[in-house]
């Protein structure tokens, strides 16, 4: 009986595309970024949206890592190189979501008021594809917006915008 349970449950699911949430939280020997980090990808399967999930992850740490370095020169390169790897290897919780198969019109937001003003951004893309595409959206309108404020310090806030806007933005579709 449980066998046929599950067994209509995956029917029911079947074809759906994933939402996948990878959350890390460092320090660690390899990667001395402080805070927490959970980022969401999705894809046409979990297999794909678990790797997305992990690869948002890694490069959000990798630019967190880079952004410290610029800031802090001194800091040691040994601290930072695993970053990747902890990205690669953090845990993601998958789940399948029939909303992601149709074109969603969502709303993108970055809370960090020192990169971000608070606007929000709109975004309408097909359903797994938003939390990428809104990430990226958002990553080069906090850059455009650095670079025409022409800051003295313009390479460190870039850097450190740049991991804000990969580890904090969020893409919600009402």
């Amino acid at each position: 009986m449980f066998a046929m349970i599950l067994l209509f449950v995956s029917l029911a699911h079947a074809g759906d595309p994933y939402r996948c949430v990878a959350t890390v939280a460092p320090p660690v020997p390899t990667c001395a970024v402080h805070g927490t980090f959970t980022v969401t990808a999705g894809a046409k399967t979990e297999a794909a949206a678990t790797k997305a999930a992990r690869a948002a992850l890694a490069k959000a740490l990798v630019k967190t890592a880079e952004s410290f370095q610029l800031a802090q020169p001194a800091a040691d390169p040994a601290e930072l190189a695993g970053c990747s790897a902890v990205g690669d290897a953090a845990h993601v919780d998958c789940f399948p979501d029939a909303g992601l198969k149709e074109t969603r019109f969502c709303l993108v937001t970055l809370a960090d008021t020192e990169c971000w003003g608070g606007d929000v951004l709109e975004l309408e893309d097909v359903g797994w594809k938003v939390f990428e595409a809104g990430t990226d959206k958002m990553c080069a309108a906090v850059d455009a917006k650095l670079v025409t404020q022409n800051y003295t310090d313009v390479a460190v806030r870039r850097a450190k915008c740049a991991a804000a806007c990969l580890s904090q933005t969020q893409v919600r579709c009402p």
